[in-house]
């Protein structure tokens, strides 16, 4: 079930902002971002939310038809609970996905030679695939700090199987919002020194 809850949390995120990301650094180095800051909307909110995948949401809706299908066939113990607490910490995983992109689209501004750093985060999604009971606790440590891989999944499947502690519960919304607070914080002060492509 572990990868299957990767995949939808992964699938969600491509569906909202994968494609945004993707193009940041065209926006960026082609001139085009100029443009975004000069309307009345947030460049932040334009910039990574101007285009939704409809091929993702189709991908999203058949994984959740295969998710439900195993847990009726397997007769997997799902509570309501414990659906509503996967889905809190997915949202949360998600936020952290999006507070990662961010900081990495954020090195586009400072060097054009730097390639699609979204493939980056692309790999390191994939990796929240596998049960971190496999890890040593340093590298658990590593996992849901420096590294955030157990946002993306993990935190989700466990909640939703009731194999987190109630620190979790609390610790996951402290360090998404903390790590989305830094990130907006770097994209701020990467506008301010930003410079026209054209200039």
């Amino acid at each position: 079930m572990l990868p299957l809850m990767v995949n939808i949390q992964n699938r969600i995120f491509i569906l909202l902002f994968q494609r945004n990301f993707n193009e940041m650094e065209q926006l960026i180095h082609s001139g085009k971002f100029d443009a975004l800051l000069t309307i009345p909307v947030s460049p932040l909110f334009y910039a990574t939310n101007r285009i939704i995948r409809v091929r993702a949401l189709t991908m999203s809706a058949m994984e959740l038809c295969t998710f439900f299908v195993i847990a009726v066939y397997f007769q997997l113990p799902i509570s309501l609970a414990g659906f509503v607490r996967g889905s809190f910490m997915m949202f949360w995983g998600i936020v952290v996905m999006y507070a990662v992109s961010l900081t990495l689209n954020c090195f586009l501004f400072r060097n054009s030679q730097i390639g699609n750093v979204n493939n980056i985060l692309g790999e390191l999604r994939y990796q929240g695939r596998y049960p971190f009971s496999i890890f040593p606790q340093k590298l658990y440590a590593i996992f849901t700090t420096i590294m955030p891989v157990a946002f993306f999944g993990y935190f989700a499947a466990a909640a939703l199987f009731h194999k987190l502690s109630i620190l979790a519960y609390v610790y996951v919304p402290i360090f998404a919002m903390s790590t989305l607070a830094f990130s907006i914080f770097l994209w701020r002060k990467q506008i301010t020194h930003y410079s026209s492509a054209s200039s």
